[in-house]
């Protein structure tokens, strides 16, 4: 059975807390509609249109505890299943990590 990505689901959380002005529903059409989805670009890119500037980068997973949050992770490449990390919501670093 394939996992559904809940891409959509974290990146509306940080946007809640960033108190952007979007509605859950409208997020996940922008995220899903996305050419790149269920990508991390896809998030990363919605982010940008909403103002959240972000930087997108891969990581190996022992090197993950040396990362200052706030950010959002892919848990394993290729399940599409996001983790969101958060500290200082002025940065946030959209990563992926490998096993």
């Amino acid at each position: 059975m394939q996992r559904i990505s809940n891409g959509p689901e974290i990146a509306w959380l940080l946007t809640n807390l960033l108190h952007v002005q979007t509605s859950r529903s409208t997020l996940k059409k922008e995220i899903e509609d996305h050419t790149d989805y269920p990508s991390l670009l896809s998030i990363s890119n919605i982010l940008i249109k909403y103002g959240i500037e972000n930087l997108t980068a891969r990581f190996d997973a022992e090197k993950l505890n040396d990362i200052l949050p706030s950010f959002i992770t892919q848990i394993k490449p290729g399940e599409n299943q996001f983790e969101l990390h958060v500290s200082d919501l002025r940065y946030i670093l959209v990563t992926d990590y490998l096993y």
